[in-house]
């Protein structure tokens, strides 16, 4: 009997969406490196994404990024499926692995002694070429799933500022709640900006995904 058989679609299928693939952050060069550059690797990460001085970050930055997200309750890496396509003769026959194209937490915005109020922050990146395909907010869709349906969460909020347009359409339109701002607390380019806040309740979560209190929901989709 197969396992589609036997197991709901929300578990075989709890670490995809509809395009792509998440996976943990291991411990080797290659995914160090990947979240350095993620990190640090454009402009438009760091003042999109940062309240950094816009300026290039080193790989001590990146790395002290990476030990200081080790211990989120989810960190993962956003990859495209691994293509399918069989390796030449040339090529060492190993199997082909997913493309990361960026990250994907939650984490406790007051540390981890404050767990049981579960309420978790979301942060997300994406590397350059990537953004603008939709794969980041298929990517917090799969994340607030995750969130609600296996992590037990009772909000997950974010912040974002307000130059950044792109961001704030995304959040609304994926259901997040404008909860608040601090006003003109950001510098970009000489001018003032607001940082917002945006949260989402497990019920409100509930009601954009079909589901009663307490219901897992059938195929594990995320809705767009």
């Amino acid at each position: 009997m197969a396992d589609e058989d036997v197991y709901p679609a929300s578990i075989l299928n709890a670490w995809k969406s509809s395009r792509l693939v998440y996976r943990a952050v291991e411990e080797d060069e290659d995914d160090k490196t990947f979240i350095c550059e993620v990190m640090n690797g454009d402009p438009v990460a760091v003042s999109m994404g940062s309240f950094r001085t816009l300026s290039p970050g080193n790989r001590i930055s990146g790395l002290g990024f990476y030990e200081l997200t080790k211990h989120n309750p989810l960190r993962v890496l956003i990859c495209l499926p691994a293509s399918s396509e069989s390796p030449t003769e040339t090529q060492e026959k190993k199997p082909p692995k997913p493309t990361p194209i960026g990250m994907v937490s939650l984490f406790w915005p007051h540390g981890h002694e404050v767990q049981h109020h579960r309420d978790v922050m979301l942060g997300i990146s994406m590397v350059g070429g990537y953004r603008g395909k939709g794969y980041g907010a298929e990517a917090i869709n799969w994340a607030l799933d995750w969130g609600f349906r296996w992590g037990g969460y009772h909000r997950i909020g974010l912040t974002t500022f307000s130059y950044n347009t792109r961001a704030i359409r995304v959040y609304r339109s994926l259901g997040f709640v404008e909860e608040g701002r601090v006003r003109e607390s950001l510098l970009l380019d000489r001018k003032r900006y607001d940082e917002i806040i945006f949260g989402m309740l497990a019920s409100e979560w509930e009601n954009l995904r079909g589901l009663d209190r307490g219901e897992t929901g059938g195929d594990g989709e995320a809705k767009e």
